[in-house]
């Protein structure tokens, strides 16, 4: 793999605007080919209000990110997720019962999906 010289300040546009850098996780920051594809998974606190969603920010809300997620693991399992959208649903309400209600940017503190 080829190494750019980047400064920090340059490393994080690259990643956001570069899929092909993007691709590449953790290995951007250490430069160990082990970290190649391998992501820094942040906390759940307050995602019902951190969108956009994924390493390189391409979902756009809580719900499509949840289905994206479901559909995957199963698919990479090899034994598929199967919820109804009652299911999904009920898992965006609870992630969006983590944030903390100061946090929150809307009216009267009622998230919006």
């Amino acid at each position: 793999m080829r190494r750019d010289n980047l400064d920090a300040g340059q490393l994080g546009p690259k990643i956001l605007s570069d899929a092909n850098w993007s691709s590449l996780g953790r290995y951007v920051v250490s430069h160990r080919p082990v970290d190649i594809g391998a992501f820094h998974t942040p906390s759940l606190r307050n995602v019902a209000v951190t969108a956009p969603y994924m390493h390189d920010g391409s979902i756009a809300s809580l719900s499509e990110a949840v289905d994206h997620e479901i559909y995957y693991r199963g698919l990479s399992s090899g034994h598929p997720v199967n919820l109804t959208q009652s299911e999904r649903s009920a898992i965006v309400s609870f992630l969006e019962t983590l944030t903390d209600a100061a946090y929150v940017p809307y009216a009267d503190n009622e998230l919006q999906h």
